[in-house]
């Protein structure tokens, strides 16, 4: 009979009060540890060229752990800081003529994934292209402001399916940050954030259950 089994998924909330660059240097320790410690040559590489979405490799790159924490450090810090959501569906079943007109207008903040347009309010060049924009997607401006509200971006995916080890580590760092912040004499509110903010990274974290079907050989 199969049996199933509770893995994690690390996931993070890089709005909550969190210090985002000590949570930055935590995710990218573990992150490393989750895809390439104690594995092959072959299985490392691979592993951080899916992570990062990446087909070649750069010149100067050698298997050594510095060479592969600078390959992912640009992933982690986009991931640890993005507090706002960058991708905003406003439209779907575009044409791939419509789609080629959208990229000419060089604004940034249009992303056209297949036939579906999504708007980055974080990168959004409202001198370029608004009118054309609206024209070409037949959408009311309304719908335009809409998506360009920025929204927080609470449930950002790190790593999926982790080692009990490393699962084992997520929690000890938030075991230790919470008895931290317990130990504190914050009489205020104001006190109390201002710490979490500064000096903790437990609050942006989350471990999610993710079962795991086993079957017998």
């Amino acid at each position: 009979m199969a049996t199933t089994l509770i893995a994690k998924d690390l996931k993070i909330d890089p709005s909550g009060l969190c210090n985002l660059d000590m949570l930055e240097t935590f995710l990218l320790d573990i992150t490393y540890r989750h895809l390439c410690e104690n594995r092959s040559q072959v299985s490392c590489i691979d592993n951080i060229m899916k992570y990062t979405n990446t087909f070649t490799m750069p010149d100067n790159f050698t298997f050594s752990k510095e060479s592969i924490l600078a390959f992912i450090a640009p992933v982690i810090h986009e991931q640890s800081h993005r507090v706002y959501k960058t991708r905003i569906s406003i439209a779907s079943g575009v044409s791939a003529q419509d789609i080629d007109k959208l990229s000419a207008l060089q604004n940034p903040g249009i992303i056209g994934v297949g036939d579906t347009v999504f708007i980055d309010p974080t990168r959004f060049d409202k001198s370029r292209g608004v009118a054309e924009i609206l024209n070409i997607l037949h959408i009311d401006p309304e719908l335009l402001n809409e998506a360009l509200i920025p929204r927080k971006n609470r449930n950002v995916d790190i790593i999926e399916r982790m080692e009990p080890d490393l699962s084992y580590l997520v929690s000890a760092r938030i075991s230790s940050d919470t008895t931290l912040f317990k130990q504190q004499t914050l009489t205020t509110q104001a006190e109390q954030e201002k710490y979490l903010a500064e000096n903790t990274i437990y609050k942006c974290l989350k471990l999610t259950d993710n079962p795991v079907r086993q079957y017998p050989a």
